[in-house]
């Protein structure tokens, strides 16, 4: 089954007014691809609302990707944590902290008392000088106000990317049932890694919206290249996850990048 794309030209990221991914379309939020400009940039390929430009953010200097930096320039979109979600984020590793896709952090979800539940995303930091790279979820015992949000995150399932190179990451998490897991891909390497929480824990959902580029956190970084991001109100199968991948590794070797 093949990306079918509704497009009135030649260019996809100029022209094309939705994407329909090569998998099941249920569920799919938001499908942004990077390029070109900041002004097609922003386009939800899946058809619903397009993401709010923060910032000043720029265009790659290849002309692909965009440049994005925690709390200063990023893109705001209208789509929250779901009861089964599904992200995915395309980006250039660095040794710095940054959040590809992030609701991190928030008001926990009908419960106004928890102003601090971590959310969901994919964390980039450093150590020792290399890029490390996470997958998280927030924690908490599923009904006691106020109670705190932990998080449990998914280690990185092979080793550590080198700084510059491309990745395409995946997380994974269902809320609603006991053991909170969360479960990790790197789609280029075809390896995941689950952590689970402990018993009577469930899944942490806030209230934000998820942003590309940024957490909630208020201390800028240096930008960060950015390829692209998926949101989906589903859990991806594993066989999904892989062909998304493919999908999206013959796209950007299109454009002369490898992931």
């Amino acid at each position: 089954m093949g990306a079918v794309i509704h497009s009135s030209g030649n260019s996809l990221r100029a022209n094309s007014k939705r994407i329909i991914p090569p998998i099941d379309p249920t569920g799919f939020k938001g499908i942004f691809l990077f390029g070109d400009s900041v002004a097609q940039s922003v386009r939800n390929y899946a058809g619903g609302a397009d993401a709010v430009v923060v910032g000043n953010p720029v265009i790659g200097s290849s002309g692909q990707g965009l440049m994005l930096r925690e709390a200063t320039d990023y893109l705001t979109t209208d789509f929250t944590q779901q009861l089964n979600t599904t992200i995915i984020g395309m980006f250039k590793a660095a040794a710095q902290t940054f959040f590809p896709v992030s609701t991190y952090q928030g008001p926990r979800l009908n419960d106004a008392t928890q102003p601090a539940a971590k959310g969901l995303g994919i964390q980039m930091a450093q150590s020792g000088g290399n890029p490390t790279l996470n997958g998280f979820v927030g924690s908490w015992n599923g009904s006691t106000a106020g109670s705190p949000s932990d998080l449990l995150f998914s280690p990185n399932p092979v080793a550590s990317p080198v700084a510059g190179q491309y990745k395409m990451w995946g997380v994974r998490t269902t809320a609603g049932v006991a053991p909170a897991q969360v479960t990790t891909n790197d789609l280029g390497q075809g390896s995941q890694a689950t952590r689970v929480g402990a018993a009577g824990t469930y899944v942490d959902r806030n209230t934000n919206k998820f942003r590309i580029g940024s957490s909630y956190l208020t201390v800028p970084t240096p930008a960060v290249e950015m390829l692209g991001a998926f949101v989906i109100d589903r859990i991806l199968s594993d066989a999904e996850m892989a062909t998304m991948y493919q999908w999206m590794k013959g796209y950007w070797a299109r454009r002369g990048i490898s992931i």
